[in-house]
């Protein structure tokens, strides 16, 4: 029962009369619910009377880049991404309101590792044996690397393996490798009980491998941006099992205007560099972002390549907006040759729109045989884009479906697909 009185309500609990104790007992809980409800309705009312903002710079594998120290969003992005677990996890930046700049690459210092080289030297009395061998950088801000690609040896009897650590660039912060080693495919276990120096050399005992811990995978995760402009002068390189989530502003064209272009990041850097790079990486996404590449002459709104190290593969591109861009999308560049099997494969771009709006722009190059199997372009509008896709430079086993094109910026562009060079393309 509720009794009004003049200071306010008064709850008056009037108990139930019961022989039976197990009554008395529900309708006590039962007023202990009531009470404990209310208060929680009360204290969630003041809440949402004001705004409040907790500092919480994680929570379990969730940390808040806002939490995070550093003059610009890059740093603090880069910061909340080295406090990620081993294991990887969510980089929430969502917080970061107004005009953000990213000056420096946030994942800097995640790039998997060069193959290492193998060899073998005199010493112990070990049969013939045939090693697996990965390694890893460490040392960087990022912590540990995800390992490099798997390289094999066969090691004479009376001969024990060798591995030579590669060196690593020097924007990655790296000391050092770990060395993991293995007989059987697939299971390698860490060698060396100290690191090994940059263009050091890790030899087998004399009394075999060791057993030791299993190989990391890498830190994997997924970076959130919230709406507004990030003002980008440095090429941004999702390494492999990485997600970036943008705030989608649409399929629009023109010049991208905040709030309606969502998540922008707005080229600020010097030319002939692309915004976005995915290089020796795969199982990337990047979903729901605009680039503005700010007129910026030979400016790429998102680039993939590969090297082998490993190949790229399983990448999606999905609800993006590129403009003002020299290239939108670009797959495999003349420095890497398909004559030694690079391949960037398995890939999708798929809503999205791509106007240039620069003379002599295309919107999406392949260039290479080895750059487009098995992916499919879909769903994508072009305009003001002078060859829309190019394909002169080999692509093969694509399929392209549902696009739409516009005029060109200059005259005398009629190529909506130019196919010269291209083997087997689905088109619908």
């Amino acid at each position: 029962m509720v009794r009004k009185q003049d200071s306010g309500f008064r709850i008056q609990y009037l108990g139930v009369r019961s022989q039976e104790s197990g009554v008395r007992i529900r309708a006590k809980a039962w007023r202990k619910f009531f009470l404990l409800t209310s208060g929680f309705w009360l204290l969630t009312s003041s809440l949402h009377a004001q705004s409040v903002n907790f500092p919480v710079a994680n929570l379990n594998n969730v940390r808040y880049a806002s939490a995070f120290p550093g003059a610009t969003a890059g740093v603090k992005i880069a910061n909340c991404i080295a406090d990620l677990p081993a294991s990887g996890g969510v980089c929430d930046a969502r917080g970061l309101e107004g005009a953000q700049t990213i000056a420096a690459d946030p994942f800097a210092g995640m790039a998997l590792p060069a193959a290492p080289t193998l060899g073998s030297t005199a010493g112990g009395s070990l049969p013939q044996t045939q090693y697996f061998v990965e390694i890893t950088y460490v040392g960087g801000p990022k912590g540990e690397t995800g390992p490099s690609i798997e390289t094999v040896e066969t090691v004479p009897a009376n001969q024990l393996l060798t591995v030579s650590c590669p060196n690593a660039p020097a924007a990655s912060g790296a000391t050092g490798c770990n060395v993991y080693a293995a007989s059987v495919w697939g299971s390698e276990s860490k060698q060396n009980a100290s690191t090994v120096a940059l263009s050091g050399t890790w030899t087998e005992p004399a009394s075999g491998l060791v057993s030791g811990a299993a190989r990391p995978t890498g830190k994997q995760g997924t970076l959130r941006l919230g709406a507004g402009q990030y003002n980008t002068s440095a090429t941004i390189n999702p390494p492999s099992g990485w997600n970036i989530e943008c705030v989608y502003g649409g399929k629009a064209f023109g010049i991208p205007v905040d709030p309606e272009a969502g998540t922008t990041l707005f080229w600020t850097g010097a030319g002939n560099l692309p915004v976005i790079k995915i290089f020796n990486a795969h199982h990337v996404s990047i979903r729901g972002c605009t680039i503005d590449g700010n007129l910026t002459a030979g400016s790429t709104g998102i680039l993939m390549d590969s090297t082998n190290a490993p190949p790229g593969h399983n990448i999606v591109i999905q609800d993006f907006n590129l403009y003002r861009l020299a290239v939108g999308v670009q797959v495999g560049t003349a420095s890497l040759p398909d004559s030694a099997g690079y391949e960037v494969d398995k890939w999708q771009l798929f809503n999205g729109s791509i106007d240039s709006n620069m003379a002599g722009s295309e919107g999406i190059v392949i260039n290479g045989a080895n750059k487009a199997q098995d992916s499919k372009i879909q769903a994508v509008t072009l305009a003001d884009v002078d060859t829309d896709i190019d394909l002169t430079g080999g692509g093969s086993y694509l399929d392209i479906e549902d696009c739409s094109f516009g005029s060109p910026v200059s005259s005398g562009h009629t190529d909506a697909i130019n196919t010269i060079g291209a083997v087997t393309i689905i088109m619908k």
